[in-house]
């Protein structure tokens, strides 16, 4: 815990990272130091065996691709921080791809969404409202949501 802990006060004040990116980190590190911790594992002594059993748990778990690259993103600077600081000698998580992102296809309005948005009165108090309906559609294509 305490390398985990140095390693948050690193990307605080070095990396100056905000306190939700950090967060993130520490919940990320938390369950990986668990997953360690209940398999008899130390977090300074890892082989790429047990960074693969890892991302397995993860799988198995229905953890979507997104939230994997995030964690395992997390961990990775971990361990290369441990590199860096000479506490360890190598990153067992540097060989671990991250998974490839699903690919979703874009959303389109239809005729009739477009044609309401496009045939509101336009007035100045209107067209932020407006606008933000352009961007939100603009975010669903792009976003695949």
């Amino acid at each position: 815990m305490k390398y985990i802990e140095k390693y948050l006060d690193y990307l605080k004040v070095v990396k100056k990272y905000s306190n939700k990116t950090i967060l993130s980190y520490y919940d990320d590190l938390i369950e990986y130091n668990e997953f360690l911790g209940n398999n008899f594992k130390n977090i300074l002594n890892i082989d790429i065996d047990i960074t693969k059993e890892y991302l397995k748990y993860l799988y198995e778990r229905g953890i979507n691709k997104n939230s994997i690259s995030r964690k395992l993103s997390s961990i990775r600077g971990f361990y290369n921080y441990l590199v860096k600081e000479e506490i360890i000698t190598s990153s067992p998580f540097n060989s671990i791809p991250n998974p490839k992102k699903d690919l979703y296809l874009p959303k389109f309005l239809n005729d009739k969404e477009l044609n309401k948005i496009l045939q509101e009165k336009i007035n100045p108090f209107n067209i932020e409202k407006k606008e933000k309906k352009y961007t939100f559609a603009i975010n669903v294509s792009e976003n695949g949501c």
